[in-house]
């Protein structure tokens, strides 16, 4: 009966793929690659990943218009500094990464041109001598916060029954301290989610002359709905993610169009086992050649990078290790001795994540090992503010997640520690009250610090909050409430710098 499924799916999975391809304008012969097409292609695609990049730079998609603006300029505010650094290759996270939205630039005069954002970076890049990938956010959820923040785009607003919940809701699992809760994460259940994936990928890729494409599963890593509630994803729906399958059979289409390869690049969380409880089967990816780079890590880290090496490595492919400005402090020692020892364990390059300003002295060191041999670094350093609350996240993005943490990278940390192993969730919630709010599977507890008043809901039952219900269960409550206070005070001086 698997095996059934599997090949029904991926004929379905096909037939979408031709759609896609259609609709991009491409009316080539679209049959079978011939074995000398595939040979051809796979040789080069291998010689291209195998090149140098000492630093991959991820521009966090943080290059929001702010009005008519001509490409010099643009380029001044957010990449041209990256010119003379150790940054080999951009990839290129666009606003509203799980489609291709850009701005057209204008001229000297003020007149618009027929030029965008991305078109000025990938010149840029040719320019430079540097490879441009665009990235794409798998599950972009920044614009989940119901007080504002970015609106939904129109695919979301025209398919609200394809993402985990039609309307802003919090759930138990899938979120991180400062609730971006999931409900505007496309649910890869629906097939027309993965249609719409392979079409946003088939109009960048026809549209620009990018070097790779890359698949980003840590923005945000939920995929289907069982996660959410702390409940397994099963085999079937990790089946799904055949989707790579057609996105391989979709540039391998585009590189004979163009008869220049074009790469997949993932990132993904450093542990095959973490990713796998998402919905993730890296281990199939590289066995069956549907990536040709890896990118490893994000928020945490959560096993020694000599694993993650061996992991990709016998597979011929490229790693590299994923320094997030979310998980260590903006203290460029704390950076070089992660990079040293990244280097060590036998990454091919460093990838930067969060780091958002292109004149960092970083750029200019973190990618040369020998250089930061004779540097002074870091073994251990004190999580921030920012850095302490992502680590802690392991077990609030996954039920469980916690397991998969090898405790040996806590040595790196000065003291207080992350708790890893939280029996509850706690996060900060932003809104007109600001509050603070921990899970329990089914259970959310409110806390208003400007009222300090609680409030608690059975999220299950309530999604939407309409009950209150800490007079009405009162030993959940006042049990959540003990547990919640007894951590706040643990962590005072984090909190609260006194």
């Amino acid at each position: 009966m698997g095996a059934k499924r599997t090949t029904v799916a991926r004929m379905v999975g096909i037939a979408l793929l031709m759609g896609v391809w259609l609709q991009a304008g491409c009316v080539e012969d679209l049959s079978e690659l011939t074995p000398a097409q595939q040979a051809r292609l796979k040789a080069e695609r291998d010689r291209l990943a195998a090149k140098p990049r000492r630093i991959i730079f991820n521009n966090d998609g943080a290059d929001y218009p702010r009005g008519p603006e001509t490409a010099e300029q643009f380029l001044a505010r957010r990449l041209a500094a990256l010119a003379d650094t150790q940054v080999d290759t951009l990839f290129y996270s666009t606003p509203y990464a799980y489609r291709a939205l850009t701005v057209a630039l204008v001229n000297e005069k003020g007149t618009v041109t027929d030029k965008d954002h991305f078109q000025a970076v990938v010149e840029f890049c040719r320019q430079n001598g540097k490879e441009v990938f665009w990235s794409m956010r798998m599950n972009e959820t920044h614009d989940s916060n119901i007080h504002g923040g970015l609106r939904l785009d129109d695919w979301k607003l025209d398919h609200r029954e394809m993402l985990m919940a039609r309307s802003h809701m919090p759930f138990p699992y899938g979120w991180v301290n400062r609730p971006s809760w999931p409900w505007t994460a496309m649910d890869y259940e629906h097939i027309q989610v993965r249609q719409h994936i392979l079409e946003v990928l088939a109009d960048v890729m026809t549209r620009y002359d990018v070097d790779g494409v890359e698949l980003d599963f840590w923005r945000w890593p939920v995929f289907f709905r069982p996660q959410l509630y702390g409940q397994p994803v099963t085999a079937d729906q990790r089946e799904i993610m055949d989707l790579m399958r057609n996105v391989r059979l979709l540039t391998e289409l585009v590189s004979v169009k163009r008869n220049r390869p074009v790469l997949i690049a993932v990132r993904v969380p450093d542990s095959a086992g973490y990713a796998a409880a998402v919905g993730l089967d890296i281990e199939a990816w590289l066995a069956e050649d549907l990536v040709d780079l890896v990118v490893a890590g994000g928020l945490f880290q959560l096993q020694p990078w000599e694993r993650t090496v061996s992991l990709v490595k016998p597979h011929g492919k490229p790693v590299y290790a994923c320094l997030s400005r979310s998980r260590i402090p903006d203290d460029v020692e704390a950076f070089r001795g992660e990079a040293w020892d990244a280097w060590q364990a036998g990454v091919d390059g460093i990838y930067v994540f969060n780091v958002t300003d292109p004149k960092h002295s970083m750029l200019r060191e973190i990618g040369d090992a020998k250089l930061l041999a004779a540097l002074p670094r870091k073994t251990k350093y004190a999580l921030g503010h920012m850095e302490w609350w992502h680590v802690q996240r392991i077990g609030t993005i996954l039920k469980g997640g916690e397991a998969f943490f090898d405790r040996s990278l806590m040595s790196r940390w000065q003291e207080p520690w992350p708790r890893i192993d939280l029996p509850f969730n706690v996060g900060l919630e932003p809104g007109t009250d600001v509050r603070m709010v921990c899970t329990e599977d089914r259970y959310k507890l409110s806390y208003s610090e400007r009222r300090d008043a609680y409030e608690l809901y059975d999220i299950l039952n309530d999604p939407h909050e309409h009950q209150d219900l800490s007079r009405l269960q009162l030993d959940v409550f006042e049990a959540m409430k003990q547990r919640f206070e007894e951590w706040r005070a643990e962590h005072k001086t984090l909190l609260y710098g006194s």
